[in-house]
Parts: structure tokens; sequence; C-alpha cells
């Protein structure tokens, strides 16, 4: 997909896991997912930075980016239909 960030829009690659199902407290089904990416914050025109007094930066240039999700299935359509 694309990324925009700052007004920059770059092709990001997310790498997925499916973490599983299970049912929830109130007997849903869940399904969990994570996704994880890493850019570098300057290919989206966020250059800024300081040096620190000892050396060095105080920002770096890579940024991990990293989602969670938590998928619900609509309760309804787990609930039998009555005949």
């Amino acid at each position: 997909g694309e990324l925009t960030i700052h007004g920059v829009k770059k092709p990001a690659t997310l790498e997925m896991t499916y973490n599983g199902v299970s049912k929830g407290m109130m007997g849903e089904t869940r399904a969990g997912f994570s996704a994880t990416t890493k850019i570098n914050r300057k290919d989206f025109g966020i250059v800024w930075n300081k040096t620190l007094d000892a050396g060095g930066l105080v920002i770096g240039d890579d940024v991990d980016i990293a989602i969670e999700i938590e998928a619900v299935k609509d309760v309804l359509e787990e609930t039998p239909k009555a005949k």
C-alpha cells in the first residue's frame, strides 16, 4: 500500500502476522493480527534534528511502525436464525 506522512506519499510494505482466533467473554469470535514495517523519516521530508551537547543526535532516522489489530466478528452473523 501507500503511506502518507507530512504530505509525502511513499509505497510501504507491512509484514503481517496472523495471531489466531478465540472466543471472547460474551462468546463472540475474535481474531488477532500484527503488522510491522520500518521507514526512514527523511524519505517523508522530516529532517529536523539537533546535536546533543555530549555528541550524537536527538532523533534517529529509522522509525519502526507496529500495528496490533483485534477484529470482532459481528455477533448477529454468529447467532443462529429462528426458523
